[in-house]
């Protein structure tokens, strides 16, 4: 059952993964928690780029804001309940020390790019899996995340 596609969406998501600057330091993952919201848009499919923006706080303290284009991928044949995408953005990452000064620092500029799916549940919730990998000029991380996916 694939529902007509939907105007906003707010995701909760969680997961864990990598960080380079961690694992040189201390050899240990990172954790996050973190939420998304997708902007409604002008489209008729679900397969038309959304806008996606969100915020992160990973486990070291650091946290993260974020913008990306979203595409879907239902063209690839995927079952009715399944919506495959990828992502592209940018973001700003924050460190505890570098205060409100941190926008201003280019080596906290991020580049992102993530893929996953968002799978039907049930009318307005989906359950929302994605791999993400983000690098600027200090870091990078690879993350696998899990999502709840509220839309109306």
């Amino acid at each position: 059952m694939r529902r007509p596609w939907a105007a906003h969406a707010l995701s909760v998501r969680i997961g864990g993964g990598f960080d380079s600057q961690q694992q040189a330091d201390q050899n240990q993952s990172i954790y996050l928690i973190g939420f998304q919201y997708r902007f409604p848009g002008e489209r008729e499919t679900s397969s038309a780029p959304d806008y996606e923006t969100g915020a992160d706080v990973i486990s070291d303290g650091r946290g993260a804001v974020h913008f990306g284009r979203r595409f879907g991928l239902e063209h690839l044949e995927s079952p009715p309940r399944v919506r495959p995408f990828v992502k592209l953005g940018a973001g700003i990452e924050f460190a505890p020390n570098d205060g409100l000064a941190g926008l201003l620092k280019p080596a906290n500029l991020q580049a992102r790019a993530s893929s996953g799916a968002e799978f039907t549940l049930a009318r307005s919730f989906d359950l929302r899996i994605e791999l993400e990998v983000t690098a600027c000029s200090r870091t990078q991380q690879a993350l696998a995340l899990v999502g709840y996916v509220f839309d109306w």
